[in-house]
């Protein structure tokens, strides 16, 4: 309820204000990763999934305001420390994100853009290969980890048409996931690339 409160009417008002705003719908797929920290020995590329919609808000010249509610799919492989043993992991966190990217249109149909976004964990999973040789999936408790995470992004993009575009986005997390953490901070990172869809 906090994070809507709190992004809500940003939207809002920055749709209330613009006059020939733009909206419009993207999806694609995330590769990201977590920051090895106090009980990671090694982490690799996650493949997971994005898709939201967004609005592009002209400000003056080239220059657009692009806020943005995407679902994002993140985490990690992780090569876990535990008792000093290392096992294989796969930890995803699911987010609802707000990104609130300013754009820069260097040429009609490109664009650079940068600005932070604002993120809500879902849910957050952790699947694992027993020694039995099955696998396993187990709900990690919210109580350890941060629901709010934030993150400043910088992109590009490009459209084919008038339409239909491309995007690549890299996400630096800068807030630790875990609550309680007395070692090294456990971040977010993730490369997004999508294709994006004017409806209007």
């Amino acid at each position: 309820m906090r994070f809507s409160k709190l992004i809500i009417p940003v939207l809002i008002v920055a749709a209330s204000t613009a006059k020939s705003q733009k909206f419009g719908i993207k999806a694609g797929a995330n590769f990201s990763n977590l920051s090895k920290g106090f009980d990671y020995m090694d982490t690799k590329v996650l493949v997971g999934a994005n898709a939201g919609v967004f609005a592009n808000i002209p400000i003056s010249g080239q220059f657009n305001f692009k806020p943005e509610i995407m679902y994002n799919g993140t985490g990690s492989k992780v090569e876990y420390a535990q008792n000093q043993v290392g096992n294989d992991y796969t930890r995803r966190l699911n987010y609802i994100s707000v990104p609130l990217m300013l754009e820069y249109r260097f040429i009609p149909k490109a664009f650079l853009e940068a600005g932070p976004q604002l993120s809500y964990m879902i849910s957050a999973k952790e699947k694992y290969t027993l020694l039995n040789g099955s696998e396993a999936t187990a709900t990690i408790s919210k109580d350890f980890l941060n629901q709010f995470d934030f993150g400043i992004g910088i992109g590009a993009g490009y459209y084919f048409t008038e339409k239909i575009g491309a995007n690549i986005r890299y996400v630096a997390g800068i807030t630790d996931i875990y609550k309680y953490n007395d070692g090294d901070a456990v971040r977010n990172n993730n490369i997004q690339v999508g294709l994006m869809y004017i409806i209007n």
